[in-house]
């Protein structure tokens, strides 16, 4: 079953020409991902980051890469590839993830065979629709300029929209998408691997936490003050940090940071890229510095990082 999740940022509006955030263009360094492209996995062979990414990788990537599986459903008989397609063999390292996708609902033909190389409309579609699987998630209902719009086959449109909206690098510096190139592992790796980031940031909002990677760091001003910094990830700009409080055990010369998360203003509109936010406050010199992170579930803290007596 398909949990729900329904983003409590902004009221859904339609903007026609609305221009793209930053992540949504792609840096032109061919081997930009090439450091990440192990989410591409190709058993027994090399990751040339310009090879041409073909379906069993591709569908691999993707199932593995969003965590796809049919671990809540129930089979009277084992599915197997050949129940769905006609060239896709059941004993292949990729059988397994072309039936969790064909379950699933991922558009894959049936008479696709695993060489054929991937289209960059392709796997876009592809990927899209792997983001929705486990997840309903809703996004700002902004229409994105792409300059070659008109070369994309209909069908994959929203898709590609879709995943502009979440923030993803498909576009050339002038709003190129090239939709019927093929797309190579490279680019593939830098969609999968901004996608899984994209996903996590949009489930903590949900779940109420929309703040991600809390981070403490200290430092020292001179000999009675101490500067701390608090950090955090947000989905995007319209969130803040706030220091909100610092208790202090004089016996234990510890101090607990408490902080509180700055909501966006409900009629602003923010592009879904990830921002870092953080906050400074000033402290006696001396003391142990701990982070404290309200669970706004319960309304309870728990200490998550802990400066020790680093200064930076």
């Amino acid at each position: 079953m398909k949990k729900k999740y329904s983003m409590l940022l902004l009221t859904t509006v339609l903007l026609l020409s609305a221009a793209l955030p930053v992540s949504a263009l792609q840096d032109t360094a061919p081997d930009l991902t090439a450091n990440k492209i192990n989410v591409i996995q190709i058993p027994g062979s090399s990751l040339d980051p310009q090879q041409k990414l073909d379906y069993a990788s591709g569908i691999n990537s993707i199932v593995k890469g969003l965590d796809l599986n049919l671990d809540t459903y129930r089979f009277i008989k084992k599915p197997e590839a050949s129940d769905y397609f006609t060239k896709i063999s059941n004993s292949a390292w990729y059988s397994e993830a072309f039936v969790i996708a064909q379950i699933h609902g991922l558009d894959i033909p049936k008479d696709i065979t695993a060489d054929t190389i991937m289209t960059r409309e392709q796997f876009a579609h592809l990927l899209s629709q792997a983001i929705q699987v486990n997840e309903d998630y809703s996004t700002i209902n902004r229409y994105n300029t792409i300059t070659d719009e008109d070369s994309i086959t209909p069908a994959y449109t929203s898709s590609i929209q879709n995943l502009l909206n979440l923030g993803i690098s498909l576009l050339d510096a002038k709003l190129n998408f090239n939709p019927k190139s093929p797309i190579t592992r490279s680019v593939a790796a830098g969609w999968l691997n901004e996608s899984v980031d994209a996903t996590k940031n949009l489930k903590a909002q949900a779940d109420g936490r929309p703040l991600q990677e809390y981070a403490l760091s200290t430092k020292t001003i001179d000999g009675q003050v101490t500067e701390v910094e608090v950090s955090a990830q947000a989905p995007h700009a319209g969130y803040g940090l706030r220091i909100s409080s610092i208790r202090y055990d004089q016996a234990k010369k510890v101090a607990v940071i408490y902080t509180e998360v700055v909501q966006p203003r409900p009629t602003g509109m923010y592009a879904q890229v990830i921002t870092k936010v953080r906050d400074t406050a000033y402290i006696p010199s001396g003391y142990q510095v701990k982070l404290a992170v309200a669970d706004p579930n319960t309304n309870t803290e728990t200490t998550a990082t802990d400066s020790g007596n680093v200064s930076k």
